[in-house]
Formats: structure tokens, sequence, C-alpha cells
């Protein structure tokens, strides 16, 4: 009976060690995806920090050489300036975007 009762528990001390070994495994795994995705997003947060910085260099040189630059639209000069330019307005009502009244058309995807 101790001899079965030893034998049963050799076994179990066998699968625990088995179950153990599976499980630092999948760790392992787990792990190693981790490493790497933080590797992908290091890579792509740099991609970003370098198209940043080339954008604000541009930017620096567009205005030293410029002072009086507008560089976004979103600058309400320049949208004034596009609200009051004949040409733009008549490219607007040829794409349907304005009215004949220069009036925006609400026209909204659904």
């Amino acid at each position: 009976m101790t001899n079965n009762l030893k034998d049963e528990l050799i076994q179990l001390q066998k699968d625990t060690l088995k179950d153990a070994r599976k499980l630092t495994n999948h760790l392992h795994d787990i792990n190693a995806w981790s490493m790497e995705m933080q590797k992908k997003y290091m890579n792509k947060e740099t991609e970003v920090w370098h198209l940043s910085w080339k954008v604000s260099w541009l930017e620096r040189v567009l205005r030293k050489n410029n002072p009086g630059i507008k560089l976004y639209e979103d600058d309400p000069e320049v949208q004034n300036k596009k609200r009051n330019d004949k040409e733009f307005l008549n490219l607007l009502k040829k794409q349907g975007v304005l009215k004949d009244t220069g009036v925006l058309n609400e026209k909204r995807k659904k």
C-alpha cells in the first residue's frame, strides 16, 4: 500500500512539473510577443517624432524666408481670403458645394 501511494505521489509530481513547464513556456511566448509589440510601438513612435520634427523644421524655414506666410487653412485670414476669392467660389459652385447664393449646401453622407 505504501508503494502504491509512493508511486501515485511520484506521478503527481511529474504531472505538476509538466504543467509548470507548459506554463513557463506559455509565459515565455507571451513575453516574447510583448517585447515584439513594444519594439514595433517604439519604431512607430520614433517615426512619428521624426515626421513631426521635419514638419516643424520646414515651418521654421518657411517662416524665416517669408515671415508673413500663412501655413495652415485653419488660419482665419486664409479662410477669409478663400471665401472672397472669386475663382475659388466659382470652383465650389461647379462642384456643387455652394449654391448660387454663396451659402454652403448641407450635403452629408449618411
